[in-house]
């Protein structure tokens, strides 16, 4: 039966206390990152004051076929 720690593709680690909690950090801080960055995404969105100008759009009108 397979098992996967005795792939020898499956590469396991021992980490120290302090690896993990660099690791800790390093995810804490990108967490951060991407959390301000999605708020000021938003608040340039709200901001921004782009007009469009209006297209024309030239709808058919319905036929008058049949009515006289």
């Amino acid at each position: 039966m397979y098992e996967y720690q005795k792939d020898p593709l499956y590469q396991s680690h021992v980490l120290s206390i302090e690896e993990i909690e660099e690791a800790h950090r390093r995810a804490k801080r990108l967490q951060s990152t991407a959390f301000v960055n999605a708020i000021q995404n938003l608040f340039e969105s709200k901001t921004k004051t782009s007009v469009r100008p209006a297209r024309n759009i030239q709808m058919p009108l319905p036929s008058s076929k049949g009515f006289a």
